[in-house]
């Protein structure tokens, strides 16, 4: 019995030894750059133990964006890291992401800018019928969501679209039966796959993955947005 109790010490102390020696700290990185815009952030913090008092960022991290005309090396301010200069993002463009915080492993991310899309129909501040529709014409790489706000709230949440084999996108007033008559805004996202794939079950095809990293969890995906306002006879 002895023996028993002895081998069974031994075992339970190996495994906790082994859990604490596995454990290994990851950064976590999230970050998603929007087309036409020259103001960037990442944010940068790390995973923890259940026990751990978790911090809202890593201090000390060094985060460089480059691109084809350009290498930024990104600022600490109030808990995110932000573009020193003025970047321009332009629709196709490749963008790089290195993230290095002492006692972590290299965070290494890619994502290409959106292309760019028309909104064909309607025209800004039109008024149109539950009969029309909005049509876009898109580009097949990139995912596709509409927003519809009423007075600046939120209306129906984020509706995911796939263009058909001619790249227009339709969605029609009448397939929404809360529409009622009045003032809308619209606005039509395209993400890019990294950021597609982040985005939980249900929007997309796989839900929280650390898309476009390697070497830490987060995200680094990029965005492409328009708008338009209308009124709803």
């Amino acid at each position: 019995m002895k023996k028993l109790l002895l081998v069974f010490a031994l075992f339970t102390a190996g495994c906790e030894h082994s859990t604490v020696e596995n454990y290994t700290n990851i950064l976590n990185v999230f970050s998603v750059l929007k087309q036409g815009k020259s103001i960037t952030s990442v944010r940068v913090d790390r995973t923890y133990k259940l026990n751990e008092q978790s911090k809202i960022c890593i201090e000390d991290a060094i985060v460089i964006l480059s691109g084809k005309n350009f290498i930024d090396t990104l600022s600490l301010s109030d808990s995110l890291y932000v573009s020193a200069d003025s970047i321009i993002l332009n629709p196709m463009d490749t963008i790089n992401i290195c993230v290095k915080a002492s006692g972590f492993d290299s965070v290494y991310g890619t994502t290409v800018i959106p292309d760019s899309f028309i909104i064909l129909h309607p025209t800004n501040n039109d008024t149109v019928t539950r009969g029309d529709s909005v049509v876009v014409k898109t580009n097949l790489n990139d995912f596709y969501f509409f927003t519809v706000y009423k007075e600046d709230t939120i209306f129906i949440p984020q509706i995911p679209v796939s263009p058909g084999p001619d790249s227009l996108i339709k969605l029609r007033f009448a397939m929404v039966d809360t529409l009622k008559s009045g003032n809308y805004r619209i606005k039509i996202k395209a993400y890019d796959e990294n950021y597609f794939k982040y985005l939980p079950p249900g929007m997309s095809s796989s839900g929280n993955n650390p898309s476009g990293l390697n070497g830490g969890f987060g995200v680094f995906g990029s965005v492409a947005a328009k708008e338009i306002h209308l009124y709803l006879k």
